[in-house]
This record gives structure tokens, C-alpha cells and sequence, in this order.
């Protein structure tokens, strides 16, 4: 029987490929622009591959054949995941697709703002190159605290480059025990709160939930100590938005560094693109060439291994689907 796979988006031809080169399997790809295109495919797919089109409820419920649902990354929280366990589907994810890619960007960030690269890079090319050397500071991370909010497969990934600057680094993560933590050479903390306490910087790693949502808030970032620098590669709503700018607005944190945002496109007139101390960049975490094509290959291998009855549970966010 021939399998409908949907391409929700274009992805690297890595993936792409595997499932052209099936003989038992017919591609369907879509640019994500046309809601009545998606509709259509949805009807007759067996498998989805998803870069950042959302899968509501709604848009699973257009899809009786469905069997499969791949991720071209590692996050969901734009997936029905109940929706899809409710009918015995599985949401697979890219796993170690971009986690090198967005913990080399976190590093970018915290490196640039430390050494205000942005304010150097523009005043000394309109001339002002004696003039920023004597206004602008800079500091080094070496001896600095690290806290890694989230120690998956990414805040693992920051741990090491952190530890090869010099940094004293930290860990805080709910659900990966202290003897793990320190068996990898870090140092737990038993909360949040104990966490940014420490932290001269902060980078999160976090998955976006009720948990997690907002969890740097105003209080969260009044407790940091002064002149502390906040990094945000994970999702956007991990940070409130509006206490961040208030609280570097006021100078009790120097700055941030932000791939993700609430909205995305983030809009123009965002109040944290006015503050010079907050470099930002459009998700592209996971944007790498590198990135792309591992992504692309696993989310594909995902739905075809489905297919062939040999899904590895380590890729399937709702496992519990597999025993039925």
C-alpha cells in the first residue's frame, strides 16, 4: 500500500529525499501559505512532517488516515498533542537534530553581550573608534556564574562550551536528578529562585508549559543579581516580555539575548528592539546548514521507521500510544 507524506513546508533535501527514493511512498509539499492546500493534504496523508506550521486539534481532525506526525525540530507546543493520543498517533521529534546550533548561538549571545560587540561594531565604523573605547565596558565571562535552566539535550550541550570559557556553571532542572548533574561535572540547584541568585548569567533550555510559561517574570528578574545578562534560545513566553524591558530599562539587567519571542513575527514596534542592550535574532537557532539537515533526515527516518514498524519510543513525545 502506498503512504501519503505530507510536507507541511519545504525541508532539507536530506529528508526529503529518503521518502522520493521510496518507491511505497508518494510526497506531497506544501509552502505553508495556503490554508486550503493543507486542508487538502491533510485529508489523504499518513504522515506529517512539520517545520513551524501549527497541528491543531481541528487540522488532526481533517486527517482520518493519519498515522504519524514528525517535528522537524524538538518542539511542540504548537501540536494538539492530547488530539493526537486520543487517537493513538504518535508526535515524533527531530532529537539532537539542532541542539548544537542553538547552544552555539546561546554561547554567540552571552560572548557579544559581554563584549557589547554590537555598540563597538557600529560606533567604530561610523568613526567613532577613540570615542566607544572610553564609553562602552566590556567584561569576560571566565570566573562568571552560568545557571542552565533545563538540562536536556541543549543546556547540555551549553554546559561544556560554558565550562571551555572559564565559567562556573550551574544547573537547575526539576526532572534530571542531582547525582546526574554532578556525575556530569556540574553543580545542582534545588530551585529556580536558589539558581538565579548565583547567576551572573542565565541561558534557557526549557520546553514551553504551564510550568514553564513566564517563569522569568518580574519577581524572577528582580532577584538576579544587578548588571546580569538573560539569554532566551528555547521559546518564546519563558521571559515576560514586558517585565524584561522594565527591568533593563532600569538598569538592574544589563541585557539579553533573544532568538524567540511571544510573537512570531515578532512586530517592528516590539519595545525590546528600542533598547540597545538586547541583541536578537528570528529563531534561527536551529537554522544551521548542519541543523537543517540533520532535522530534516530524522523527522523523514521518523515517519518512515513508523511505517516499517521500528519507531525508536526515544523520538515519540507521547509514548504511551506505542502499546496499543
Amino acid at each position: 500500500m502506498t503512504k501519503t507524506v505530507l510536507l507541511a513546508q519545504p525541508i532539507h533535501k536530506a529528508g526529503s529525499q529518503i521518502l522520493h527514493d521510496r518507491d511505497d511512498v508518494e510526497v506531497i509539499q506544501l509552502d505553508g501559505t495556503n490554508p486550503a492546500a493543507l486542508s487538502a493534504a491533510l485529508a489523504r496523508a499518513h504522515g506529517v512532517v512539520l517545520r513551524t506550521t501549527p497541528l491543531p486539534a481541528a487540522a488532526i481532525a481533517e486527517a482520518p488516515n493519519l498515522e504519524v506526525v514528525a517535528r522537524h525540530g524538538v518542539g511542540y507546543d504548537a501540536v494538539d498533542v492530547d488530539a493526537l493520543t486520543a487517537r493513538g498517533i504518535p508526535l515524533t521529534i527531530a532529537i539532537d537534530g539542532n541542539k548544537v546550533s542553538v547552544a552555539e548561538l546561546a554561547m554567540t549571545f552571552m560572548l557579544a553581550l559581554a563584549k557589547n560587540l554590537d555598540a563597538f561594531h557600529h560606533a567604530t565604523r561610523a568613526g567613532g573608534f577613540t570615542e566607544v573605547r572610553a564609553t562602552h565596558g566590556l567584561f569576560d565571562i571566565a570566573g562568571k556564574t552560568l545557571l542552565i535552566a533545563g538540562f536536556g539535550r541543549i543546556g547540555r550541550e551549553v554546559a561544556p562550551r560554558a565550562r571551555a570559557f572559564g565559567m562556573n556553571v550551574v544547573i537547575y532542572d526539576p526532572y534530571v536528578g542531582d547525582n546526574e548533574i554532578g556525575a556530569a561535572g556540574y553543580t545542582a540547584v534545588n530551585s529556580l529562585a536558589e539558581g538565579l541568585a548565583q547567576a551572573d548569567i542565565v541561558t534557557l533550555h526549557c520546553p514551553k508549559n504551564a510550568e514553564t510559561v513566564d517563569m522569568l517574570d518580574a519577581a524572577a528578574l528582580a532577584s538576579m543579581k544587578p548588571g546580569s545578562l538573560v539569554i532566551n534560545c528555547a521559546r518564546g513566553g519563558l521571559v515576560n516580555e514586558q517585565a524584561l524591558f522594565e527591568a533593563i530599562n532600569d538598569g538592574h539587567i544589563a541585557g539579553a539575548g533573544l532568538d524567540v519571542f511571544v510573537d512570531e513575527p515578532t512586530p517592528a514596534d516590539n519595545p525590546l528592539f528600542s533598547l540597545d542592550q538586547v541583541l536578537v535574532s528570528p529563531h534561527v537557532g536551529g537554522f544551521s546548514e548542519e541543523a537543517r539537515q540533520r532535522s530534516s533526515y530524522r523527522s523523514a527516518r521518523n515517519i518512515l521507521d513508523l511505517f516499517d514498524g521500528k519507531l525508536n519510543p526515544a523520538v515519540v513525545v507521547n509514548p504511551e500510544v506505542l502499546k496499543s
